[in-house]
């Protein structure tokens, strides 16, 4: 996957995704083109932009680890103040894609909401963390946190898949304001819930 990909239910407006996939960038994101039928006529409905690891890194343009240690850094400086870190020229692209999504979000019906997907191996339900009324610094705080961890997110999703046999439900990731990335899923035949953290301010 060299592009992120993005789709969406049947009634987003097509001129929305467009708008959206503009400003991304042509030549970082494509539209799949597929649409998914909603089961009835109210909202949620949603965007979904779905990269791989490597297809993010390249979307928002920072060294994995140079991007890690200085967000862990200035976490550890000063846990709350996230305008001020995001306000840093190295998050620059994440913060042109938080105001895209920003925009879309008040563009399109409303209550939808917008899905970004981390690209997982096969038998393993892509993670995914959702926004629908964050501030553009939230949302970009937020994708700064997963983009740092996301390898940490997909490498133990497999290892939870491999112990519960691949039966794994879709993982929902939810970021704290200091920074901690917490997944959760169901897995198993007893529908198990699962949940790990992972804290950008302890050493990996």
């Amino acid at each position: 996957m060299t592009k992120l990909v993005i789709t969406a239910t049947d009634d987003i407006p097509s001129t929305n995704i467009c708008s959206l996939i503009k400003v991304i960038g042509t030549d970082k994101c494509h539209d799949s083109t597929s649409r998914m039928a909603l089961n009835n006529t109210d909202p949620p409905s949603f965007i979904e932009i779905l990269g791989s690891i490597i297809t993010w890194k390249t979307v928002l343009g920072a060294s994995a680890t140079v991007f890690f240690s200085r967000l862990a850094h200035r976490l550890a400086d000063d846990a709350y103040d996230n305008k001020k870190i995001i306000g840093e020229a190295l998050f620059s692209p994440v913060r042109l894609f938080a105001s895209a999504i920003v925009r879309t979000i008040k563009e399109i019906p409303r209550n939808s909401f917008i899905k970004i997907e981390i690209a997982a191996p096969i038998g393993v339900p892509n993670p995914a963390i959702c926004f629908l009324d964050e501030s553009e610094a939230e949302i970009a705080f937020k994708l700064s946190c997963v983009y740092a961890v996301g390898d940490m997110i997909i490498e133990k999703l497999v290892k939870v898949s491999t112990r519960y046999d691949s039966y794994l439900m879709p993982a929902s990731i939810l970021v704290s304001e200091n920074g901690d990335v917490t997944v959760k899923c169901h897995a198993g035949s007893n529908n198990d819930l699962i949940t790990f953290t992972i804290s950008l301010l302890e050493p990996i």
